[in-house]
């Protein structure tokens, strides 16, 4: 499917349920490849996937969490993961409960934190 139509389908699960995990593992796979151009395609149709969502989160009401468990695809002169920084990015409701983020570590405490504060509201 399209990048458009993966993003589509993120947005329609996250009006169905409270929590939506979505694994993009070719970033992975590029980073161990080691191949710039195949690294490349890949971020690029992160990105449209990515838009596609961000263009949506203002109106949807729903939270949108991005980050890492490890780095690679930064690092094409390693076929390891790397211990380099990973992003978190918030976007949507909520974004301040998790100003405070500066260790991914931190974010899946502080994101249980943040779904007992928000029980029974309406995402």
């Amino acid at each position: 499917i399209t990048e458009a139509e993966a993003a589509d389908r993120v947005m329609e699960a996250a009006e169905l349920h409270d929590l939506v995990l979505a694994e993009y593992y070719l970033t992975d796979k590029a980073g161990h490849n080691q191949d710039p151009d195949y690294a490349g395609e890949v971020l690029k149709k992160l990105d449209r996937f990515l838009i596609r969502i961000m263009d949506q989160i203002p109106a949807s009401g729903h939270t949108l969490l991005l980050t890492s468990d490890h780095g690679n695809i930064e690092d094409l002169s390693t076929k390891s993961h790397t211990r380099n920084k990973v992003p978190f990015f918030v976007m949507g409701e909520g974004t301040e409960f998790f100003e405070s983020i500066k260790s991914i570590q931190e974010v899946t405490p502080l994101s249980l934190r943040w779904f007992q504060s928000t029980s029974g509201q309406s995402r």
